[in-house]
């Protein structure tokens, strides 16, 4: 921990003391993380999209499903009634 501070106030010592070089060093940096972040925000907001519309979907298939087993347990019992009456 201890090389970590040493390490740290070197880096903040020399840029304090160069601070045009610290300019040209951080104004591309800040350049490119502003529209990084933009497209991050955007990307996120597409992909929760993304996600409520396949739990939408899912949502549906299941109730769909629940659908067809009730129309087949109805078929079932119907087809168990019409052997029973004709028995």
């Amino acid at each position: 921990m201890d090389r970590l501070e040493k390490w740290k106030n070197a880096i903040l010592g020399w840029l304090r003391a160069h601070p045009r070089i610290t300019v040209c060093l951080c104004l591309p940096l800040l350049l490119a993380l502003i529209p990084l972040a933009l497209v991050r925000d955007c990307l996120k907001g597409a992909w929760d999209g993304l996600r409520d519309s396949w739990e939408a979907e899912r949502e549906g298939i299941r109730e769909l499903w629940v659908c067809i087993r009730k129309m087949r347990e109805l078929a079932k019992e119907d087809k168990q009634g019409k052997s029973n009456a004709d028995a």
